[in-house]
């Protein structure tokens, strides 16, 4: 469960869940699909998924790099280089 709880939370460094990064939605859970119910599922196109999956990776990944150039910075300053 804390596994599952790590990858479902959204990251302040990306923006995004571990899970929606890898897989393209947010995980769910059984009570979440017995609530729903089975006809509330929908399916998009591939192309659609595919351009979709590539601006959140390229977002998270832009989020990512100005994070760790900030942690670098950071760090050069603590360390007086």
């Amino acid at each position: 469960m804390c596994e599952f709880a790590l990858n479902s939370t959204v990251s302040s460094a990306t923006g995004f869940s571990p899970f929606y990064l890898n897989f393209g939605r947010n995980p769910s859970l059984p009570i979440d699909v017995a609530m729903s119910g089975v006809n509330d599922c929908t399916v998009e196109s591939t192309s659609t998924y595919v351009k979709r999956m590539s601006e959140a990776l390229d977002l998270a990944k832009r989020c990512y790099l100005r994070l760790s150039s900030g942690l670098l910075f950071m760090q050069i300053v603590r360390e007086g280089i």
